[in-house]
């Protein structure tokens, strides 16, 4: 993901650093391939939310890999910016979806600070207008071409970003409040050991999320900073995190992922 820096200069890029993006490109590739197969064979929602975020990550890989001028504004290297930069609100996107599909499925949903109904609302309405703001911003920092513009870019870019820190933090204070008020009622550990896991797993890919969107608060603010390294690494972590949420897919067993959604806990006594 090319840096925030409007004066940003054109450099030759050395071949280990063309290599070092090859590999990612594939890492990503078949992560998205995955990903892909996982959803067709499912037909998971928020599958399809992973699935186009890692196609987005995956063609701005291609597309950093083909630019190698980052001042004449060629389309590589604006699709090279764009598309990474938005993928992050994909994966937002299909951990919501994750999370409600959760709720609905093990008839859990009474123990939600709020309904389904109202989760998949808010955050779906805050995922689509957030992405707009930030695909709006992204768009013109490409096309930036004096400080103006980029301060311009950079003020839309923070206000979309403020906006999905506020929607991920809902998101957050509702899936924590859920999970503790389940832990209080139900053995998790003993008796659904892998849709702990999978709990946690939401947990754990919304503080991802959230790790790498206050780092793009900070590059857009100072503009001081690239957090192209951190991006990718993240963002890969999702990916390979989110397989294992998948009916019959990912790394259970065909039977544990059969257990996860067709016995519901609430169909047992509290502990």
């Amino acid at each position: 993901m090319a840096s925030l820096h409007f004066d940003r200069r054109a450099e030759d890029e050395p071949v280990s650093k063309l290599t070092v993006a090859v590999i990612l490109t594939l890492i990503f590739a078949l992560l998205t391939i995955s990903h892909i197969v996982a959803t067709v064979m499912t037909r998971t929602a928020f599958g399809i939310c992973m699935l186009l975020g890692g196609l987005f990550d995956t063609v701005g890989l291609i597309a950093q890999s083909c630019s190698d001028d980052y001042i004449k504004g060629d389309m590589a290297t604006k699709l090279g910016q764009v598309f990474p930069f938005l993928a992050p609100v994909l994966f937002a996107a299909g951990n919501h979806l994750f999370f409600v599909r959760y709720l609905r499925k093990t008839a859990l949903h009474g123990y939600a600070c709020v309904p389904p109904d109202f989760v998949i609302v808010v955050t779906g309405g805050c995922d689509i207008l957030y992405f707009i703001i930030q695909a709006v911003g992204v768009g013109k920092l490409a096309n930036a071409v004096t400080p103006a513009a980029f301060d311009t870019a950079r003020i839309i870019i923070l206000t979309g970003l403020g906006l999905q820190i506020v929607c991920d933090g809902f998101f957050i204070i509702a899936s924590v409040i859920f999970h503790s008020r389940v832990s209080s009622f139900y053995s998790l550990n003993n008796t659904f050991p892998h849709t702990r896991a999978q709990m946690w797993g939401v947990h754990l890919c919304s503080f991802i999320i959230m790790v790498r969107t206050i780092a793009r608060v900070l590059e857009a603010a100072f503009s001081n900073s690239n957090v192209h390294i951190l991006d990718i690494f993240l963002m890969s972590l999702v990916l390979f995190l989110t397989l294992t949420w998948y009916p019959k897919f990912g790394f259970c067993s065909r039977r544990r992922a059969n257990n996860d959604f067709q016995f519901p806990l609430a169909n047992f006594q509290a502990g």
